[in-house]
């Protein structure tokens, strides 16, 4: 049965690299389009350039900004102060719990059918 099937875990741990502030200006020149001066941190983005941002930096340092933390990361220096935190623990405990050696009558179903209210 596909929906069986336990599909990779995903750790969601991060750890700056040490080049952070590089990393990030470097975004920030790219999404722009300018060079950036030395208030580079208070850039004043449009909604599209910070959406270019936020996606860049996800790809680039394999890190997302979550969405209930999105409305604390308007400036390039809110995202820089973001990705200088570490994340040690995994936030996602459904995941640790599916990867751990469960009970016989707990049974975790990986697949939606999307037949909804079918058969009941």
């Amino acid at each position: 049965d596909p929906s069986l099937v336990m599909p990779p875990f995903q750790s969601r741990k991060y750890q700056p690299p040490e080049q952070l502030e590089e990393v990030v200006r470097a975004a920030v020149e790219r999404v722009t389009g300018t060079p950036s001066g030395p208030d580079w941190q208070e850039t004043q983005l449009a909604e599209g350039q910070r959406f270019r941002l936020l996606c860049e930096l996800a790809q680039e340092l394999k890190h997302m900004v979550p969405n209930s933390q999105l409305h604390q990361t308007r400036s390039p220096g809110e995202l820089l102060r973001f990705y200088q935190q570490p994340v040690d623990a995994d936030p996602f405990a459904f995941q640790e719990l599916a990867h751990s050696k469960l009970p016989p009558n707990i049974r975790i179903n990986w697949g939606y059918n999307g037949k909804g209210g079918e058969g009941m």
